[in-house]
């Protein structure tokens, strides 16, 4: 596990890309990521009788209720029972031999807002701008604010990948930006 220092001279020394990059959202052993301005919003309700096939992009569309570009540093506000698909601010670059692990904020947890569902794992070689999966267990609506962090990166130092993220065949969220749906039907 990389302490603040590794992280900083990491980025430092070119081995790391975090663009922009806060000294001061480092942590003793992790780095704080903030929320981007761009954000799709899907609801379940949006369409009674419709099914979600991961498999079948055009089912995708069904549940997707609006696309939100947010201004920094002002609140947005969200419906109750939605998933919001958001994405850092921050876009990373990492090298064939530092992973990640995307953790909530606790004060957020307190709320009840939990920044993504699953897929907390960044590998090896990824690149691209963070997907974040935000909902709220409460089912109250939610105010998030462009630029607030919205969880933090325990970065981890292994092996070199003998085929990093970026280089595998089928790697789906190379070079993302912005709030990226699921990929899951090029699984085929």
């Amino acid at each position: 596990m990389l302490a603040d220092w590794q992280i900083r001279d990491a980025v430092r020394n070119g081995d790391l890309g975090i663009e922009p990059f806060n000294e001061n959202n480092l942590n003793p052993h992790s780095y704080d990521i903030t929320l981007g301005s761009d954000f799709k919003v899907l609801s379940p309700n949006r369409y009674v009788g419709t099914y979600l096939d991961p498999l079948d992009e055009s089912t995708y569309d069904a549940l997707l209720v609006d696309r939100i570009t947010g201004i920094y540093g002002k609140p947005t506000q969200f419906p109750p029972n939605v998933l919001i698909i958001g994405t850092t601010q921050e876009y990373f670059d990492f090298p064939d031999d530092i992973v990640a692990q995307l953790e909530g904020k606790s004060s957020l947890a307190r709320l009840g807002i939990e920044p993504h569902q699953t897929g907390g794992y960044i590998d090896a070689g990824f690149k691209g701008e963070i997907t974040l999966e935000i909902s709220s267990l409460l089912e109250v609506g939610v105010a998030l604010t462009p630029g607030m962090p919205m969880g933090q990166l325990v970065f981890h130092r292994a092996e070199p990948a003998e085929v990093p993220y970026d280089k595998k065949k089928g790697s789906k969220y190379v070079g993302q930006t912005g709030p990226t749906l699921s990929k899951y039907y090029k699984n085929r």
